[in-house]
């Protein structure tokens, strides 16, 4: 039922005009750490994009859910 209703929202922000680009993160989160483990790292936000979307069956160039 979870996976269904997350579709579903999908889906109706789909049909209201929202697209693939707007699945942005804040510019604060996509800054290198200064330190830690993940010092200079910057996240890589296409590639997680298209593996979220392979894992919910979205299809990967809009956004939408498949099924």
């Amino acid at each position: 039922a979870g996976e269904r209703i997350w579709n579903l929202k999908r889906a109706f922000n789909c049909r209201l005009g929202l697209t693939r680009a707007d699945d942005r993160l804040p510019q604060l989160l996509l800054q290198p750490l200064s330190e830690g483990g993940t010092q200079g790292h910057v996240p890589d936000l296409e590639l997680m994009l298209r593996e979220y979307y392979e894992s919910r069956s979205w299809d990967l160039e809009t956004g939408k859910p498949s099924r």
